[in-house]
């Protein structure tokens, strides 16, 4: 019985020195950490602007981080508007429309940080309805306004209380993908070709429950936009780029028209050539640059102010 609480003891000490060491260290974990612990710092961009100034938010993941020239994007605007451009970003890798809905609440409408523009730049299926981790959610992006609805809509079962609870509390269990290939990846024999494994299985499980195209929803994307329109944004869509050209769902498009969205489909309109995306799926600096130039182009077009 010693042996085993010896045992126990160690293992809570060490969980209590990682949950410390990751709470110090936690914005170098990556780019994606610091952006999204930069957020409110980012909302107070929108809310310490000048009233005089043309407030946007670029909102999305990495397809706007690398789409969007942000220069030429407030240069653009303060031409159009005739107002200085003052831009905020939220685009976390990775994400989607429930992490976007969620987190332009918690961390903009609720702290008085209105835009005059939410640019939402979206992929094929980032603005319909799709399995999401709850633990990322409870992490950064639920407010404790939002918790309640977030519980009744999405924490049906234990596990997914346990993860979204855990990361909301626990740093470390909230970056544990991040840390895990710190701590494990050279010190536990087999443990990379394990984790591919149960990876692979995970990403199999998820493509078995993404419904078929005639299926697909966007009640989330809906609900944001109609919020956007009742407190005066403008919100526009952008397809991003990609190099094979696409359109964007159905529901997504009769979900903008019923929302009040303004929507750019310039993944279908406008083909930048291949050399332009060196991973073949996020444009480089001269790829954002010409994206970034259309939407202008596009915006104008509309008489947009």
């Amino acid at each position: 019985m010693k042996d085993e609480i010896k045992v126990i003891t160690c293992v809570v000490l060490l969980l209590l020195a990682l949950e410390s060491g990751t709470r110090i260290f936690e914005t170098q974990l990556s780019k994606d950490v610091e952006h999204l612990r930069e957020l409110p710092q980012q909302a107070a961009v929108i809310s310490n602007a000048p009233a005089s100034s043309y407030k946007v938010l670029v909102l999305g993941n990495s397809l706007a981080r690398c789409g969007i020239n942000i220069p030429l994007l407030s240069d653009g605007l303060r031409r159009q508007t005739k107002r200085e451009a003052v831009i905020a970003t939220m685009y976390p890798d990775g994400t989607n429309i429930e992490q976007w809905s969620y987190g332009y609440r918690r961390y903009f409408s609720e702290t008085g940080a209105t835009p005059d523009l939410v640019l939402m730049v979206t992929g094929r299926l980032h603005l319909t309805d799709q399995v999401q981790s709850v633990s990322n959610m409870g992490a950064f992006y639920v407010s404790n306004q939002d918790l309640l609805k977030f519980a009744n809509t999405s924490l049906h079962d234990a596990e997914a209380c346990a993860d979204f609870f855990g990361a909301r509390y626990s740093v470390l269990f909230a970056n544990r993908t991040r840390v895990e290939p710190l701590m494990f990846y050279n010190v536990v024999p087999g443990y990379a070709d394990t984790a591919q494994e149960i990876n692979h299985q995970l990403s199999l499980d998820r493509i078995g429950q993404n419904p078929a195209p005639h299926e697909l929803t966007s009640k989330t994307f809906y609900e944001f936009a109609t919020q956007t329109k009742s407190t005066g944004v403008k919100l526009v869509i952008v397809s991003a780029p990609l190099p094979d050209p696409y359109q964007l769902p159905d529901s997504v498009l009769k979900a903008a028209n019923s929302g009040g969205a303004t929507v750019m489909q310039i993944s279908a309109a406008h083909a930048i050539p291949a050399n332009h995306f060196p991973d073949k799926y996020h444009l480089d600096n001269e790829g954002s640059k010409i994206f970034t130039q259309h939407f202008l182009d596009n915006i104008a077009k509309l008489g947009f102010e």
